[in-house]
């Protein structure tokens, strides 16, 4: 969401996720010539730490046994 400004889901199923983080004000739609997502600037820090550590979980995961 951070590079493309979207709110575009892969799966249908992970709706009720999009609407709990938008009720909650963890992820803001702005309004300012065009419509745009992003995640709240006051945990964005912590947000990209979490993704970062998800990310490298998954790519150790798939990495071939040597």
């Amino acid at each position: 969401m951070a590079r493309t400004k979207s709110a575009s889901l892969d799966d249908a199923d992970r709706l009720p996720d999009l609407a709990r983080f938008l009720d909650t004000h963890l992820m803001l739609c702005y309004h300012n010539g065009q419509e745009w997502y992003d995640v709240h600037p006051l945990i964005a820090d912590d947000v990209a730490e979490k993704a970062a550590a998800v990310a490298e979980r998954h790519s150790e995961h798939d990495r071939p046994d040597d």
